[in-house]
């Protein structure tokens, strides 16, 4: 386990701590032994009991943790059933837009709409004079000199 969890660990451990056993005892003791025993004990994690959990700076992982274990542990039947169905819910707009931008139909519509014709070749483009540079010049008439001779 890489530090930065072990980090997570120890903050997920604190904030326990401060809520107060009635909270602890919803958590299974298998939960409650794994975080004390994987976390970081040298880690000082910043929570101050004075701001609310949400003003605090975190990180993502603890968040994460805390959020995976009131959904599991913490609330009742209705909540749980509506998170759920709000991660649905997220989880389908995202493979909407997902399939939206990578359809493979629509991909090939914008190529449909850039090729070139060439009606909008000759109305996009006039023509130009092409000269040869000097020094072809010069070495093409060296040429036609020693032929000759």
């Amino acid at each position: 386990m890489t530090l930065k969890y072990k980090q997570s660990l120890k903050e997920v451990d604190t904030i326990l701590n401060i809520m107060g056993k009635e909270y602890i005892n919803k958590l299974p003791n298998k939960l409650i032994n794994f975080i004390k025993e994987n976390m970081d004990n040298s880690y000082i994690s910043n929570i101050n009991v004075n701001i609310p959990i949400n003003k605090q700076l975190l990180k993502n992982d603890t968040k994460l943790l805390l959020s995976l274990i009131y959904r599991s542990y913490w609330c009742d039947k209705e909540k749980r059933k509506e998170l759920y169905e709000e991660d649905t819910y997220l989880k389908s707009e995202r493979e909407k837009n997902i399939r939206e931008r990578y359809n493979p139909d629509n991909i090939f519509k914008n190529k449909q709409q850039n090729i070139i014709t060439e009606e909008n070749l000759v109305n996009s483009t006039s023509m130009v004079e092409y000269k040869e540079p000097i020094f072809k010049r010069i070495l093409n008439k060296i040429k036609y000199i020693f032929r000759n001779f």
